[in-house]
């Protein structure tokens, strides 16, 4: 028995419905936004360095066609615009876990307030490239 059912206090975490077993979808979207946050600092610090290197004065915008751009060319300018799109993406990598926790744990509400999240963040992401 421990401790918590022994004082009478709530579990830790939410219980998932009907099954009476605690769910914690904690851990796995905090590795999600460790490893994301870490290689992004990663990339973007191999950016700078290399845009140092080089003595580039400008960069290339988060335009994917001017990061394309400026990769292909070995610009540090496209790789620190490449650590961005890894830190941008890192946020919604870790709602797509969330959902697949949700959905796997049964969680309905929870899911679906994530799947509208996702959603929103799609339709951004559309219309912002369109105009």
């Amino acid at each position: 028995m421990s401790t918590t059912e022994r004082d009478g206090a709530a579990p830790a975490g939410p219980v998932v419905a009907g099954l009476g077993r605690r769910f914690n979808p904690g851990p796995p979207l905090g590795i999600v936004l460790r490893y994301g946050s870490r290689l992004s600092i990663a990339v973007l610090a191999l950016g700078v360095a290399l845009a140092l290197a080089r003595g580039e004065k400008e960069g290339s915008g988060l335009r994917p066609d001017a990061m394309a751009t400026a990769l292909w060319h070995g610009h540090g300018a496209g790789v620190v615009g490449v650590g961005i799109a890894i830190l941008i993406a890192t946020p919604i990598c870790r709602d797509v876990t969330a959902l697949a926790l949700f959905v796997r744990h049964k969680e309905r509400a929870l899911a679906i307030m994530t799947g509208v999240v996702l959603l929103l963040v799609a339709l951004t992401l559309v219309f912002s490239t369109v105009s």
